[in-house]
Protein backbone atom coordinates (compact mmCIF):
# COMPACT_ATOMS: atom_id res chain seq x y z
CA UNK A 1 0.00 0.00 0.00
CA UNK A 2 1.58 3.11 -0.61
CA UNK A 3 0.97 6.90 0.99
CA UNK A 4 -1.62 7.81 -1.56
CA UNK A 5 -3.84 5.02 -1.15
CA UNK A 6 -3.58 6.07 2.77
CA UNK A 7 -4.76 9.65 1.39
CA UNK A 8 -7.64 8.27 -0.90
CA UNK A 9 -9.24 6.37 1.75
CA UNK A 10 -9.30 9.37 3.94
CA UNK A 11 -10.35 11.69 1.76
CA UNK A 12 -12.88 9.67 -0.13
CA UNK A 13 -13.82 7.89 2.37
CA UNK A 14 -13.02 4.47 0.67
CA UNK A 15 -11.30 0.96 1.60
CA UNK A 16 -8.05 -0.36 0.98
CA UNK A 17 -8.87 -2.23 -2.17
CA UNK A 18 -11.26 1.07 -3.45
CA UNK A 19 -7.89 3.03 -3.44
CA UNK A 20 -5.20 0.63 -4.56
CA UNK A 21 -7.58 0.09 -7.81
CA UNK A 22 -8.47 3.66 -8.23
CA UNK A 23 -4.70 4.91 -8.40
CA UNK A 24 -3.91 1.85 -10.46
CA UNK A 25 -6.37 3.14 -13.07
CA UNK A 26 -4.81 6.22 -13.01
CA UNK A 27 -0.98 5.36 -12.50
CA UNK A 28 -1.65 2.92 -15.76
CA UNK A 29 -4.84 4.42 -17.22
CA UNK A 30 -7.58 2.05 -19.31
CA UNK A 31 -7.36 -1.93 -17.77
CA UNK A 32 -9.18 -4.61 -17.89
CA UNK A 33 -10.16 -6.00 -14.25
CA UNK A 34 -7.60 -8.74 -14.48
CA UNK A 35 -5.04 -6.79 -15.49
CA UNK A 36 -6.22 -4.19 -12.72
CA UNK A 37 -5.65 -7.34 -10.36
CA UNK A 38 -2.78 -7.85 -11.48
CA UNK A 39 -1.05 -3.92 -11.27
CA UNK A 40 -2.97 -3.14 -7.86
CA UNK A 41 -2.51 -6.24 -5.94
CA UNK A 42 -5.67 -6.82 -5.44
CA UNK A 43 -7.37 -10.53 -5.31
CA UNK A 44 -9.37 -10.98 -8.83
CA UNK A 45 -12.55 -12.50 -6.85
CA UNK A 46 -12.41 -9.06 -4.83
CA UNK A 47 -12.01 -6.42 -8.33
CA UNK A 48 -14.87 -7.00 -10.29
CA UNK A 49 -16.41 -6.19 -6.76
CA UNK A 50 -14.74 -3.14 -6.40
CA UNK A 51 -14.79 -1.60 -9.99
CA UNK A 52 -18.80 -2.22 -9.90
CA UNK A 53 -18.78 0.01 -6.99
CA UNK A 54 -15.92 2.66 -8.44
CA UNK A 55 -18.37 2.90 -11.51
CA UNK A 56 -21.32 3.64 -9.67
CA UNK A 57 -19.88 6.04 -7.49
CA UNK A 58 -18.22 7.90 -11.00
CA UNK A 59 -15.03 7.06 -9.76
CA UNK A 60 -14.41 5.44 -13.42
CA UNK A 61 -15.97 4.57 -16.13
CA UNK A 62 -16.39 1.46 -18.61
CA UNK A 63 -14.09 2.56 -21.97
CA UNK A 64 -15.22 -0.48 -23.50
CA UNK A 65 -17.65 -3.54 -23.16
CA UNK A 66 -16.11 -7.05 -24.62
CA UNK A 67 -14.09 -6.85 -23.19
CA UNK A 68 -14.51 -4.50 -20.25
CA UNK A 69 -12.31 -1.84 -19.92
CA UNK A 70 -11.83 0.40 -17.02
CA UNK A 71 -10.25 4.02 -16.68
CA UNK A 72 -10.15 6.38 -13.81
CA UNK A 73 -12.60 9.80 -14.08
CA UNK A 74 -9.95 12.62 -13.36
CA UNK A 75 -9.08 12.93 -9.93
CA UNK A 76 -10.14 16.74 -9.43
CA UNK A 77 -13.60 15.27 -10.56
CA UNK A 78 -14.62 13.01 -7.94
CA UNK A 79 -12.29 15.29 -4.96
CA UNK A 80 -14.00 18.38 -5.84
CA UNK A 81 -17.14 16.47 -5.34
CA UNK A 82 -16.10 14.98 -2.10
CA UNK A 83 -15.01 18.32 -0.88
CA UNK A 84 -18.32 19.67 -1.92
CA UNK A 85 -20.43 17.27 -0.08
CA UNK A 86 -18.02 17.62 3.48
CA UNK A 87 -18.58 20.95 2.96
CA UNK A 88 -22.04 20.73 2.89
CA UNK A 89 -22.50 18.59 5.63
CA UNK A 90 -19.76 20.58 7.71
CA UNK A 91 -22.02 24.04 6.98
CA UNK A 92 -25.23 21.86 8.29
CA UNK A 93 -23.66 20.74 11.09
CA UNK A 94 -22.02 24.05 12.18
CA UNK A 95 -26.04 25.87 11.84
CA UNK A 96 -27.32 22.99 13.69
CA UNK A 97 -24.38 23.36 16.62
CA UNK A 98 -24.70 26.92 16.88
CA UNK A 99 -28.46 27.02 17.36
CA UNK A 100 -28.33 24.67 20.17
CA UNK A 101 -25.19 26.22 21.59
CA UNK A 102 -27.01 29.81 21.49
CA UNK A 103 -30.18 28.23 22.75
CA UNK A 104 -28.09 26.52 26.13
CA UNK A 105 -25.83 30.19 26.29
CA UNK A 106 -27.67 31.06 29.46
CA UNK A 107 -26.84 27.48 31.17
CA UNK A 108 -23.03 27.53 30.04
CA UNK A 109 -22.79 31.47 31.58
CA UNK A 110 -24.24 30.38 35.16
CA UNK A 111 -21.53 27.72 35.49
Amino acid sequence: MSDLDDILQDVMEWGQYHAAVYRTLVERGALEPTDVSTWSDVPQGRVYDILDDLYREGAVKKQSINPTVYVAQHPEKIIDRKEEEFVEKATEAKQQLFQTYEVNLPCFAAE
